[in-house]
């Protein structure tokens, strides 16, 4: 026999909304050591500052890729509690 799933969509929208704020903390707390890793290139040896650019643009492209799939998370569970909310509805209609 088959169970029931239970869902409450105001939770998923809710989570959504949280994923699309740790994506956003994300973006402006690794922005801002990139800044910081970048000011403090002048005072390093010209090796050491080469190689800490080479690191920093790698970092930066796995913040890019983090975001990214954080904001598709998100961006999933805000549609998956709007289709379940719209499923309720016609459910109870019917």
């Amino acid at each position: 026999m088959a169970k029931d799933t239970r869902v409450h969509p105001e939770h998923l929208l809710v989570s959504g909304v949280c994923a699309d704020s740790h994506a956003e903390d994300l973006h402006v707390k690794h922005t801002t050591a990139d800044g910081q890793i970048e000011a403090a290139q002048p005072g390093m040896p010209t090796m050491a500052a080469a190689a800490m650019s080479l690191k920093a643009a790698k970092w930066q492209g796995v913040t890019t890729a983090l975001f990214a799939q954080i904001t598709h998370h998100g961006q999933a569970l805000r549609t998956s509690g709007l289709a379940f909310h719209e499923a309720d509805a016609q459910n109870a209609q019917d």
